[in-house]
């Protein structure tokens, strides 16, 4: 079960007015009325198009439990009879508090993986390899923004043991945001292209300086680096001259040195056949995918699960799962 907490907690994490309390608790977290909203927390968020605020009573219908605003005219007063509701000044700043607050409940390592490219893929793969050995979160589709890492942070459960989370990036400053809500304890840039670059002024330098954001706000994480790209690259170097004592695992195609090193041997029309080390442990695998990018999506997952202290043999065994 996603999370579960009182209103008392509520209003404790988000410093929120308490309006009505007919119900004590919730259990999960939603913000559109088109779903199923049994026994949650409905979050108003407002957004440049609309104003969820105008839907509270189809929350209340959908089986919400309780209901976060921060427009109190908006409520009315049979809502507030069948529903607890919360009054705070913004409700994405809310929901990005009650994240935090159920972040520190959760027992379960929090992997954030960010990159121009293939941060999606290596999110699945890596929840995949994950789930070889650990009870897996991961957040659906691309919640990977200022309220999707929210609500997946939310979205996960006490016996969680691997929380896998994609954080997004356009604008410098984001990664460092996110980091504090999720305080993650893997991080990782899969690569850093051009992607946003518009929001940079035609910077790649720039946009890779907003990347590097997810290893500098994160002081204390296992940092997982990829060699083979020229501003990654740059990244794990100036680390390593700081001479700190910061974890690092490295993956790349062709450096030697790297805890993880795969190449696409032979590609077919049943996948990539892939081959090299893990962990320096040598294999090959049968990978039902296509594009040889992906082998790059694999070596960071695979680097994943060796962060969370899987036996290679393990995770070689499961990237013919990765689809």
């Amino acid at each position: 079960m996603a999370c579960e907490l009182t209103i008392q907690e509520l209003a404790e994490a988000t410093g929120g007015q308490i309006l009505s309390t007919p119900k004590a608790s919730f259990a999960g977290v939603g913000t559109d009325t088109r779903d199923d909203l049994q026994g949650q927390l409905f979050v108003a968020l407002k957004g440049e198009a609309h104003d969820a605020h105008q839907f509270l009573a189809a929350a209340v219908e959908r089986g919400a439990h309780a209901l976060l605003v921060h427009d109190k005219n908006s409520v009315s007063q049979e809502v507030l009879g069948r529903a607890s509701v919360v009054l705070v000044p913004d409700t994405l700043i809310g929901l990005q508090s009650l994240a935090k607050f159920w972040r520190k409940k959760l027992s379960g390592k929090v992997i954030g993986i960010t990159g121009s490219n293939g941060k999606s893929t290596t999110k699945e793969f890596a929840a995949t390899i994950l789930a070889a050995q650990f009870k897996v979160h991961v957040n659906i589709g691309s919640y990977n923004n200022h309220w999707g890492v929210p609500l997946t942070l939310l979205g996960a459960s006490l016996t969680d043991q691997a929380i896998v989370c994609e954080m997004g990036m356009n604008h410098a400053g984001e990664l460092t945001t996110l980091s504090q809500i999720a305080t993650p304890d893997i991080v990782m840039c899969t690569t850093v292209g051009r992607g946003h670059i518009g929001n940079f002024k035609g910077s790649q330098q720039a946009v890779a300086d907003a990347k590097e954001e997810i290893y500098l706000a994160n002081p204390k994480a296992l940092k997982i680096f990829n060699y083979d790209n020229e501003f990654t690259i740059n990244m794990f170097d100036r680390l390593a001259k700081k001479k700190t004592t910061e974890e690092t695992l490295v993956f790349s195609t062709f450096s030697a040195g790297a805890e993880v090193s795969l190449q696409a041997h032979k590609i077919g029309l049943d996948g990539i056949r892939v081959e090299g080390q893990i962990g320096g442990v040598l294999g090959e695998a049968l990978v039902p995918i296509f594009g040889r990018q992906n082998v790059t999506n694999l070596m960071a997952a695979a680097c994943v699960g060796l962060a969370m202290k899987m036996e290679p043999e393990v995770i070689w065994a499961s990237l013919s799962k990765c689809t």
